[in-house]
């Protein structure tokens, strides 16, 4: 497998993007004029990549971005609380949930129960259940509940969510499309830092962060869409930390030349939240 040397980058300045709402100019994903564009499916059931707020507009409203898989498998990656700079979830991530729903193409509801959340600002844990409501290809609604576990951090409970379809999960995206270098921020429970990684054609994927800590790994396509599935693992080096050895695994979406990761371990005890620009 083909692997690109690395070289470490700052936070990149057009980390300001938005994030939020449902934007039909967001479905580019052709890297460059070398790659042919990708093919196109129509929005089906609850899959897609959808971005919106949890508790707006209260004080403590955060950011939200969701990945909804064709197999009823849900990530969410939410922002830190009252950000007034907040544009991405994934820029300020505090905390990440995974769970697994049942796929439904017809109806109009996706319930996730016995999911796991993680709070990657204080290392807290908790069960929680995800109902939501959904109109495909347009919005994604529901209420996070948790079903045990406490800490300052977690989301309160009940919380409330809306969001919106991105239509860049309309395109069929290969590893040709995903290929490039990214400059970004990489948060994880240890903080957050400036990050660089790169994916080649083949799906190899290589990585530091400013603490001189690596990352190895892969992405690999999946049916459709613009969502990956990645595995990845933290090097050995002392910059990494409590991070260090850890293997996650996750997702990868592309749209246009934004790239985001949403990883966890096993046990839903670490993350690996990444967004960058190439």
């Amino acid at each position: 497998m083909t692997r690109k040397v690395l070289t470490l980058g700052g936070l990149c300045a057009a980390l300001l993007l938005s994030g939020c709402g449902s934007d039909s100019s967001s479905g580019d994903g052709a890297p460059g004029a070398s790659v042919p564009p990708p093919t196109t499916t129509a929005p089906a059931g609850a899959q897609g990549t959808w971005r919106g707020t949890i508790n707006s507009p209260t004080p403590n409203s955060r950011l939200l971005e969701a990945i909804v898989l064709d197999d009823g498998t849900l990530w969410m990656a939410y922002s830190t609380a009252s950000d007034p700079s907040q544009t991405d979830a994934l820029i300020n991530a505090a905390g990440i949930i995974k769970g697994q729903g049942t796929p439904d193409e017809a109806g109009s509801i996706l319930n996730v129960s016995n999911a796991r959340q993680l709070s990657m600002e204080d290392n807290k844990r908790a069960g929680v259940d995800v109902a939501t409501s959904f109109m495909t290809g347009s919005s994604l609604t529901g209420t996070i509940t948790r079903d045990e576990g406490h800490g300052t951090t977690l989301l309160p409970s009940p919380a409330e969510f809306t969001s919106l379809y991105r239509t860049a999960y309309n395109n069929n995206l290969t590893l040709a499309h995903l290929a490039g270098t990214y400059q970004g921020s990489v948060t994880s429970g240890t903080g957050k830092r400036s990050a660089t990684l790169t994916l080649d054609a083949e799906g190899g994927l290589t990585g530091n962060d400013n603490r001189g800590c690596s990352v190895t790994g892969s992405a690999t396509p999946r049916s459709r869409g613009n969502v990956f599935d990645l595995a990845i693992a933290w090097g050995s080096e002392g910059g990494c930390g409590a991070d260090a050895g850890t293997a996650l695994t996750g997702v990868v979406s592309l749209e246009a030349n934004r790239v985001g990761t949403m990883a966890s371990d096993a046990d839903m005890k670490k993350a690996f939240v990444f967004v960058g620009f190439r």
